[in-house]
């Protein structure tokens, strides 16, 4: 029960964190296209984000679908630049 309330809490706090963001910095493209393609490459080949981590909605149908992939899109813009940044430092680590 204790990683359920702190995933969903996890999930809060980007889904927040993310719509601050875009509104404070206005226009940003680069945001924006991330979630866009975050959210289309969900849908498009199944990423169900709340399944991998066992968090299972108790109501089922097309708002769970949409759901899924809002959050999905929100998670991979939040964390795509934090992906990024590791992969760029262990390139650096390559003898």
């Amino acid at each position: 029960m204790f990683e359920t309330i702190f995933v969903i809490s996890v999930l809060i706090e980007a889904v927040v964190e993310t719509v601050a963001r875009a509104i404070e910095a206005g226009f940003n493209w680069k945001m924006i296209t991330a979630f866009v393609l975050g959210g289309f490459f969900a849908y498009f080949f199944g990423v169900d984000l709340l399944a991998a981590i066992e968090l299972v909605p108790a109501v089922a149908g097309m708002p769970v679908v949409a759901v899924n992939v809002l959050l999905s899109g929100v998670l991979f813009a939040r964390y795509s630049g934090a992906a990024n940044d590791l992969l760029e430092y262990l390139k650096g680590l390559r003898p």
